[in-house]
């Protein structure tokens, strides 16, 4: 069964890949809590759309840079979130996305 969460030397490999076809791009799951977790669903989502038409392949949902006074998008709910974002916008044949978790 496929996962979308990788292992940490999966992921280390990942970010160590450079190639032009498949760019990447890391997108924080932190947020202000004044933000409020709906609008920070949201804003992932966005990013993960701007990123897909600006050439991005490889969506990395990270909840690992926390500063003191931020909450995380629960990385499943993000994950689940961009997946149908994408699906919705006709942009999710062009990309793939993983989760990037604290400790894995």
């Amino acid at each position: 069964m496929q996962s979308p969460v990788l292992s940490a030397p999966k992921m280390d490999r990942l970010k160590a890949f450079d190639h032009p076809a498949y760019r990447r791009i890391q997108i924080e799951l932190a947020f202000d809590p004044a933000v409020g977790l709906k609008q920070a669903v949201e804003s992932v989502c966005d990013q993960a759309v701007q990123a897909v038409r600006d050439g991005h392949v490889l969506l990395i949902l990270s909840d690992r840079a926390v500063a003191r006074d931020q909450w995380v998008v629960s990385a499943t709910m993000a994950t689940g979130a961009v997946h149908h974002r994408l699906i919705r916008e006709g942009l999710r044949c062009a990309a793939n996305h993983h989760r990037h978790r604290r400790g894995a």
